[in-house]
């Protein structure tokens, strides 16, 4: 099974998002899925929204 949907399975099932210590990365549960921010180290932030019902990222 390819990472990406393995991914989307634990998410599915309420599982957590995982962490990485090379990037700042946030994320937050929100009522169908996650919004997930992502820091680099010179300081330049993007966010996501995670969708578990579609499957889908979408930048915000």
């Amino acid at each position: 099974m390819p990472p990406i949907t393995k991914l989307w399975n634990v998410l599915a099932l309420g599982g957590s998002f995982p962490t990485c210590t090379g990037v700042g990365i946030r994320t937050r549960s929100v009522r169908h899925g996650y919004d997930l921010t992502i820091t680099q180290a010179d300081g330049s932030a993007s966010r996501y929204a995670l969708d578990t019902r579609t499957q889908t990222v979408l930048p915000q």
